[in-house]
């Protein structure tokens, strides 16, 4: 699943912009913490491929680490090269060299210990032709348009006016998700962060989150705590975001204060892995969430994006809602390539979470720049993006255009509202940025508001000094050409954008009529389908229960149509049916490898119930039939698929047609009206590139009076030897999309067809229609470790249709539902679930509910947060705990899980901080540790001893004084000392301090003219006329008293005599 994502910029000076990388020169960061060398970077990262070569994302049902290495059994050889602790259970697995990933993949995929198995996507920058021009052209029209250049006056954000209210803050942080940052650049470093939890240079990982000397941001890409620009991209985001104001340098950014925080996963090219996108929104939702040192990230920017489906995916969904939990707005680009992404893939844009603001370019007069991409209900404003001054590395300035440009004029005014009222939340900022824009032609009906973003606005009209601004439009369902369809139980989701600046402006409805009238009340609780409460985002569904055509009418009068079909209910496998076909069959010619052909229908076909029908088929080479032409697919996926939205799959996979008769693909009508049949028959076919023993045969049949669907199958034995795996079925997809996400999967990867059998899809009667509610937490603040119980219930106007099959998961990831556990029930009501989890993060659990008659309802799910445990410190002890230096001491700390089952989050280690300077010491896995106390504190006499006692994910920390009273110096005994009258003596002292601290000598009391140095050499020449020696044969006796201090207050006297002699020849 690895797709490009691209940044959203195009450069006016010559040559191609990439993403650039921030890398911080600091000591240690190109190797790991331990000393070892590093983990290779990505081993192959092909833009055209899409994808890194060699590497999957994988998420484990079970988070940990034992679990998930069972797991690998699924890819012999592979192994996990990251984790994230935002995402329990997703690991990023790299393969063997020569490993085939499509098999890998599917394993993984088929493996019941995994959530979630896909690509690890490429994301790029937006990129388009830098056009030639000077680096200083245009000025900061986007601030301030007086009109210069050709612009219209006013087509700007209103800067100026907004700066008179505040210029930003010190206290409020941004982040960039991009290529990097030049942290030296003179117009930023005055505003770039610095992380308070690391010492810079000293090669160590301070804050203990994984990289070492991370002071400004890390680099994804290469696991360092580095995260400068190598291309120019981020740096010109930056400099958007906040370059310095007031400075008389350069440019002035959004804020003229702030503090940035960079994330590089992009290359200087302009791309990045999937992998390293979501280590960044990992390291981000880290720091921000943090015990200690807390870092207050309003908003991240993320000019990028990917335009392929493979790249919607569900870890970087998760990765934007835990960024939703934790209060942080993610702005994003919409995309340079002039594209409706209401329609056109584009993502992250397109994940539609309450925290998301996609943003469109402007140019100078107004206008929705020709590239940038837009959409009526995934594109919330515009904001300035065309010939946009900023930084670039090497203390130079050059102008970009693209979306790239346009998102960090969002991001930074979001910066301006934290700053004007710190007490702002995330929902406030986001609905003062769309409420506070001004609606423009060239916005109107291409984007949510219709609005440019505007800081400040006349009486009241802009972000920063709203007054009574309000926007009422419809989010969900996504639909552009007024029509939309669905099955009858399925629901279609129901939103709509209702504030008034700041707040939500009040409940609204949505109006039903058609086929049944009905009004839907939609709420703002944050709950089932509102996912955040109070957010002015109003939702809910719309479940039709009887087939037909409805009319879903919005506040304001916007209508769409919704057509509702009959579901298939589960294929009836039964003898064989196979239809013979008679000499007047038709051959169809051009059919062979990858190709469509085109069959009119002898009468309508009733897909679903679907009426007229339809008139024309699409037949593929790899065997599946769709209702619109769509481009060939070899490469089969589980149901439902992203390649069509509806189709019937009796045999997908890489097929070849032989295009000499009698083998190929041939289609009869057989019998009279109003009971014909239409016969598809793929003859003779063969598995490319194997040549079979025994060639494949298969049919649809489509029926006249109704709309039955059948699978027939004459051999799907292939009987080769070598790959026995490619028997009855076993490669292949078999079964009917109805939707995008209504499926009757029959198979996907498993050998449950045979020889002379047949399947037959049948649509299901309404009246079998089962309501489902969402399941409801009845557990309080669910914890790891903690069993949490949910509730819901069912109902059916068929209560003769029992038992009832409830089907529970408790990690629902989105797309085809898997059973982890059922419950049978004899009537309709109430159904309960525990599900157990093992680590913090965010769950999804699901069920679904099947009738005796082997309908499925749809499926329902809540999510939730499972809060975290630390662990429990029973006690903390040391020996002695107090002590003269120097002071050996035994620390021994018992602590357990704070799971409630004390079966999961184990403690793994110690980390001990004996002094209670901030740094551990050391770490260890036993609960003991020993510590020599040489020395007292520097102040004071008490140490504060600190033991982090850690699980998996979380730790708990406990403090302990430890007293170590400082001991005098001890001095080395003097004996009596002689000096001769007229001649120097010396003497040298010497002394130790336990705590081996610094000593000095000084003289107490001695004769005249002695000295002493502070290191205890005494000197002293005795003098006759001074009456300082004897007589003869007789000496002069003198006290010598020394004092020795060590600087903490503690003193050492030692006492000794001197005697002075007259020398012999004196007399």
């Amino acid at each position: 699943m690895m797709e490009r994502i691209r940044m959203g910029h195009v450069a006016t000076a010559a040559g191609l912009v990439g993403l650039a990388t921030l890398v911080l020169l600091l000591p240690g960061c190109e190797r790991s913490p331990g000393g070892a060398p590093r983990e290779p970077v990505h081993p192959e990262m092909s833009v055209e491929r899409g994808y890194v070569e060699g590497e999957l994302l994988v998420r484990f049902r079970e988070p940990a680490q034992a679990g998930a290495l069972a797991a690998l059994e699924a890819a012999p050889g592979a192994r996990i090269v990251h984790s994230y602790e935002s995402l329990p259970g997703l690991r990023v697995i790299r393969l063997p060299r020569g490993a085939d990933m499509e098999q890998a993949l599917a394993a993984y995929q088929r493996d019941p210990r995994v959530l979630y198995a896909g690509r690890n996507a490429i994301y790029s920058i937006d990129s388009t032709p830098r056009t030639p021009g000077d680096p200083l052209f245009g000025g900061l029209w986007g601030m301030n348009n007086t009109g210069q250049d050709g612009g219209s006056a006013g087509a700007d954000i209103g800067a100026p006016q907004a700066w008179g209210l505040t210029t930003g803050s010190s206290e409020v942080v941004l982040a960039l998700i991009d290529s990097g940052m030049d942290y030296t650049h003179p117009d930023l470093a005055a505003n770039v962060w610095w992380n308070p939890g690391e010492i810079p240079g000293n090669g160590r990982d301070d804050d203990a989150n994984g990289y070492v000397d991370d002071v400004h941001g890390i680099n994804a890409i290469t696991g360092t705590g580095d995260p400068l620009d190598d291309g120019n991209h981020g740096t010109h985001v930056a400099g958007i975001l906040g370059a310095a104001g007031d400075n008389g340098l350069g440019v002035t950014g959004v804020n003229w204060n702030v503090k940035l925080i960079a994330c590089k996963f992009l290359d200087k090219t302009g791309n990045g892995a999937e992998s390293d996108a979501l280590k960044c929104m990992d390291y981000l939702w880290r720091l921000k969430t943090r015990a200690q040192h807390p870092v207050h990230i309003v908003a991240t920017n993320n000019s990028w994006s990917c335009r392929s489906q493979s790249c919607n995916s569900d870890p970087m969904r998760q990765a934007i809602q835990k960024h939703l939990g934790a209060g942080m707005l993610f702005v994003a680009a919409a995309g340079n390539v002039n594209a409706n992404i209401d329609v056109a893939e584009s993502w992250p844009a397109k994940h539609q979470l309450p925290n998301m603001l996609v943003v469109a370019a402007t140019d100078r007069k107004d206008a929705r720049w020709n590239l940038s991409s837009y959409g009526r209900h995934t594109v919330h404003l515009g904001a300035p993006g065309v010939d946009i001054l900023s930084t670039v590395p090497g203390n130079a300035y050059q102008s970009f255009n693209g979306t790239s440009m346009a998102a960090p004029h969002v991001t930074g005014v979001a910066g301006l509202l934290a700053t004007q009222d710190p007490t702002r939340d995330w929902k406030a900022i986001r609905n003062l940025l769309l409420a506070g824009g001004r609606a423009i032609p060239g916005l109107s009906g291409v984007t949510l508001t219709g609005r440019r973003l505007r800081a400040w606005g006349p009486e009241g009209s802009g972000a920063l000094n709203c007054e009574g601004q309000s926007v009422t439009q419809r989010m969900k369902p996504v639909v552009s050409a007024g029509r939309i369809a669905t099955v009858v139980g399925f629901p279609i989701s129901l939103a709509v954008l209702n504030i008034r600046c700041a707040e939500p402006a009040g409940a609204v409805s949505v109006d039903v009529s058609g086929s049944a009238e009905t009004t839907l009340p939609l709420g703002d609780e944050g709950e089932a389908e509102d996912l955040a409460a109070g957010d002015g985002i109003y939702s809910g569904r719309f479940t039709p229960t009887t087939p037909g055509t409805y009319t879903l009418t919005f506040p304001g009068g916007e209508s769409i149509a919704v057509d509702v079909f009959n579901h298939y209910g589960p294929a009836r496998q039964q003898p064989s049916t196979y239809e013979v076909m008679t000499e007047a069959n038709t051959h169809v010619v051009g059919a062979s490898d990858e190709t469509t052909s085109i069959l009119s229908t002898p009468f309508p076909i009733r897909f679903a119930g679907m009426t007229p029908g339809f008139s024309t088929l699409y037949v593929n080479s790899n065997g599946y039939i769709t209702f619109a032409p769509v481009p060939s697919a070899s490469g089969n996926t589980p149901l439902p698929s992203t390649f069509f939205p509806s189709a019937l799959l009796p045999l997908w996979q890489n097929l070849e047609v032989p295009g000499v008769e009698p083998s190929g693909l041939y289609h009869e009508t057989l019998g009279t009206s109003p009971h014909r049949k239409f016969v598809i028959e793929w003859r003779d076919v063969a598995i490319s590139p194997i040549f079979p023993t025994q060639p494949l045969k298969f049919q649809v049949v489509f029926f006249e009076d109704s709309s039955d669907i059948a699978f027939n199958y004459a051999n799907v034995f292939y009987g080769d030897e070598e790959f026995p795996e490619l028997d009855n079925g076993a490669s292949a997809t078999v079964g009917i999309q109805l939707l995008p996400t209504v499926v009757q999967q029959y198979s996907y990867l498993e050998p449950k067809l045979n020889n002379g059998t047949s399947l037959l899809f049948r649509t299901l009667a309404s009246s079998n229609v089962l309501e489902v509610t969402a399941p409801v937490l009845t557990t309080s603040s669910p914890k790891e470790g903690t069993p949490v119980t949910l509730q819901a219930s069912f109902s059916t106007p068929n209560a003769s249709d029992g038992p009832w099959t409830v089907e529970w998961n408790c990690q629902h990831q989105g797309g085809v539902f898997v059973a982890e556990s059922e419950q049978s029930h004899p009537e309709p009501g109430p159904v309960t679930q525990s599900c157990h989890y093992s680590a913090q993060g965010t769950y999804t659990v699901a069920l679904r509910v099947t009738s005796r008659s082997g309908e499925h309802s749809e499926v329902q799910s809540t999510t939730f947060d499972v809060a975290d445990v630390s662990p429990r410190i029973l006690s903390f002890t040391a020996t002695p705990q107090s002590g003269a230096e120097s002071l050996e001491v035994r620390f021994t700390v018992e602590a357990t899980t704070g799971a409630a089952n004390g079966q999961v989050d184990a403690v793994v280690d110690y980390q001990w901080d004996f002094d209670g300077d901030g740094t551990f010491d050391t770490v260890t896995t036993a609960p003991q540790a020993q510590h020599l106390y040489d020395d007292n504190p520097a102040t004071g006499s008490t140490f504060r001893a600190k033991v982090r006692v850690r699980d998996p994910d979380s730790a708990t920390d406990a403090v302990l004084p430890v007293t170590v009273t400082n001991a005098p110096p001890v001095i080395t005994p003097i004996t009596s000392q002689k000096a001769v009258c007229g001649t120097e003596y010396t003497l040298q002292l010497s002394a130790s301090d336990p705590g081996r601290d610094t000593l000095s000598f000084a003289l107490n009391q001695s004769p005249s003219g002695m000295t002493i140095t502070p290191t205890g050499l005494i000197r002293w020449t005795p003098n006759l006329s001074q009456n300082q020696c004897g007589w003869w044969q007789k000496s002069q006796s003198h006290d010598v008293k020394v004092d020795v201090s060590d600087g903490d207050g503690a003193t050492t006297r030692a006492e000794f005599k001197v005697q002075a002699f007259k020398p012999a020849s004196s007399f």
